[in-house]
């Protein structure tokens, strides 16, 4: 059965940096399309590598660009009478006159690419980034890339499930799920938690293995990352991605981050593709509840819970903008 959540709180999309695509799945010359947001986008990557981002359909008969669309230069060429676009959305050639029409724009979004994942900002009045997606190297002290097998090893795409952002965030201070969702060996304690303006950082203490920690900093409601570590350092990085496409409808996007085997080789070794795999597979044991959830803005928290739960909640509410000026 499918719940309405008529306790939602909001009318729109959280404000925030949400992730797109993998780096891989963009090569050069390579056109891509998404939905998200309630919008057709298309990404394209020109020919000196950069990513842009723009509403999909052309500004001169509505021609989907990411189905056929073709990269010119920076530009993108569209697949119905060769109109080009250039990455901020300007019409720069027609092949049917000697005049671009100079007065036509297609919104482009801004965009971000690092650790070979890419993010656009989305916020629902138009307003431009307000701050920037931290960087893995941000987060993990030392953090090389080449330390790291390729993430399109170690990653997984969970598509149009029903679930907000914010539900997803709402993971990261529930310490009575790891037992009962992922069966760890016990709950966790969540050692600390606290806000820094966009992030809210949360550490966990795993107390039946090996002294495990996870310690996780969500930037806005889209991308958050958990450090996973035990008494020898740093095991591997996660990061879980939301992007709203509709409604309650979301994206999910696992990537992990493994440290190298030491004899660098190039592939994982079969014990850490199997703990990769089951890693990744732990999202899902999340999606069986979310997609039969019905939100509680008003829950009945236990004290233990309380004090994480109202922060984070609180901590949420800034992403919901209630105007143009919001």
């Amino acid at each position: 059965m499918r719940h309405d959540d008529p306790e939602w709180p909001y009318s729109v999309h959280p404000t925030g940096w949400f992730q797109a695509a993998w780096s891989s799945e963009l090569p050069a010359g390579g056109v891509i399309h998404r939905s998200y947001f309630d919008t057709d986008l298309v990404l394209f990557r020109h020919e000196i590598r950069a990513v842009r981002v723009l509403d999909a359909h052309c500004a001169h008969l509505g021609a989907h660009l990411g189905y056929g669309g073709t990269v010119a230069g920076t530009d993108i060429v569209c697949p119905y009478h060769g109109w080009r676009w250039s990455g901020d959305g300007r019409n720069t050639y027609i092949p049917q006159s000697a005049h671009p029409h100079r007065d036509q724009r297609l919104r482009s979004w801004q965009v971000r690419e690092h650790d070979d994942v890419i993010v656009v900002w989305h916020h629902a009045f138009g307003r431009e980034p307000s701050w920037e997606p931290p960087t893995l190297a941000d987060i993990v002290d030392g953090f090389e890339l080449a330390d790291y097998y390729p993430v399109q090893l170690t990653s997984r795409l969970w598509d149009d499930v029903r679930v907000r952002p914010q539900m997803v965030a709402e993971n990261i201070v529930d310490a009575a799920h790891f037992q009962y969702v992922h069966s760890a060996r016990s709950m966790t304690t969540i050692e600390e938690h606290h806000t820094e303006g966009p992030r809210f950082f949360v550490e966990h203490s795993f107390q039946s293995n090996r002294g495990a920690r996870l310690r996780i900093q969500t930037s806005g409601l889209g991308l958050m990352v958990g450090v996973f570590r035990n008494e020898t350092g740093v095991t591997h990085v996660e990061l879980q991605a939301s992007t709203p496409i509709e409604r309650d409808r979301s994206d999910l996007r696992d990537s992990v981050w493994l440290r190298r085997h030491p004899s660098w080789s190039t592939m994982p070794t079969v014990r850490q593709r199997s703990a990769v795999d089951r890693q990744l597979a732990e999202l899902g044991n999340d999606i069986r509840i979310w997609e039969h959830l019905a939100y509680r803005q008003r829950a009945p928290f236990t004290p233990e819970e309380i004090k994480p739960y109202r922060a984070l909640r609180r901590w949420a509410g800034q992403f919901y903008p209630a105007t143009a000026h919001g």
